[in-house]
């Protein structure tokens, strides 16, 4: 089986989960070649290992010349390799890539998976342009022998839009379980008052993460012993009269050093308005951090209330802040450690590695009835 995953995306969750599906792909026995087209700067959010399995095209921005550099690029690599898969990762590139693999059906016939990590139409935005979105996905899905979802609730989202639901599956998103040696790590936190509860987000400003809400939430909370840490956002992109004592500001962080504010973090907070299914809370879970989370799209089928963590009602900063500010740390704890408990079972690589794989074998097996089984 020769694969092939592409995206016109550079990094975030859409990078971390190709990055670990070739990782496992490229030592499986049964794959003869594992490659990627990706845009040049996603080099430095792979593995090192999967470098030379990259082709890669410039990229200035989600614009013509970039797209068209994309195309280009996916079509010599599927003529090249003589792909039996394409795994198209993200919006643009399922768009391109599906119209790309149409027009070479007379001389490649490569299987085509789409995954658009969140579809277009369920995002935010004027009701045209998710009609738009709308209509293209459903025509598009007609030239797809597989759509996967990476949650139950962008499934039927896209079974109501019009999309058969014969064509997809739902695999979640997983991330590997951290080894033993994580709860060595050193805390970044100030150890100067113990009673300290800390809470962080990490994301970026903007309106779909919910940052405002946050913000909004913390100027209400009277508890001098509740912090909030910010990774992902520098504190001079925040008015100077919304910049509060009981918040920290880190700017962008690499992943090794996010990961200790992680580790020692007592809770984490995910104010959304709208996910697909977000890395930042499997990785959460799997430490054993609960999640506060707004209840917009698939968050509910992550974070259990008051069992893994605590659901507010979206955009709603008094209920966000009733539950930073009322929820005692013995009962974070506890959720905590039941995340750790529900991310074994549902969320980890390996099982969204496998689940992928097998719908593979399934899509190449002669006479196979193109179905995978869903996760519940």
């Amino acid at each position: 089986m020769k694969i092939l995953h592409a995206t016109e995306i550079e990094n975030g969750g859409t990078a971390t989960v190709m990055n670990l599906l070739m990782l496992d792909q490229i030592r499986d026995q049964d794959v003869k070649s594992c490659q990627c087209v990706a845009p040049e700067a996603i080099v430095d959010a792979l593995d090192d290992v999967l470098v030379k399995h990259t082709v890669t095209f410039k990229r200035s921005g989600r614009n013509i010349a970039s797209l068209f550099q994309f195309a280009i690029a996916l079509m010599k690599t599927v003529w090249r390799e003589k792909t039996d898969i394409v795994h198209l990762h993200s919006t643009f590139a399922g768009i391109i890539g599906r119209c790309v693999l149409v027009l070479m059906k007379p001389v490649r016939r490569p299987k085509i998976i789409y995954c658009p990590h969140g579809f277009s139409f369920l995002m935010e935005g004027s009701a045209l342009k998710r009609s738009i979105f709308s209509k293209i996905e459903i025509l598009l899905s007609l030239m797809t022998d597989k759509i996967i979802c990476v949650s139950q609730y962008e499934k039927n989202s896209a079974v109501s839009a019009g999309i058969s639901g014969d064509k997809i599956t739902v695999i979640y998103n997983g991330t590997p379980a951290p080894s033993d040696t994580y709860n060595h790590t050193a805390s970044p936190y100030p150890a100067s008052d113990a009673a300290t509860i800390n809470y962080i987000f990490a994301g970026r400003l903007d309106k779909a993460k919910g940052f405002d809400i946050l913000l909004s939430a913390m100027q209400k909370i009277e508890n001098k012993n509740i912090h909030l840490t910010v990774a992902g956002i520098d504190a001079d992109e925040v008015p100077k009269s919304e910049q509060l004592n009981n918040i920290t500001y880190l700017g962008w962080l690499s992943s090794k050093h996010l990961k200790p504010y992680f580790i020692h973090a007592d809770a984490l907070v995910l104010p959304s308005r709208w996910e697909g299914f977000p890395m930042v809370v499997l990785e959460a879970m799997s430490m054993g951090i609960p999640v506060v989370a707004s209840d917009c799209t698939s968050l509910s089928e992550a974070v259990k209330h008051n069992v893994t963590g605590i659901l507010f009602s979206a955009s709603n900063s008094n209920e966000l802040s009733d539950a930073i500010s009322s929820t005692p740390i013995a009962s974070l704890r506890e959720m905590g450690q039941n995340g750790r408990e529900r991310f074994n079972e549902h969320f980890t690589s390996q099982r969204m590695t496998y689940l992928t794989s097998d719908l593979y074998s399934t899509l190449t097996t002669k006479n196979s009835n193109n179905t995978t089984r869903d996760i519940t």
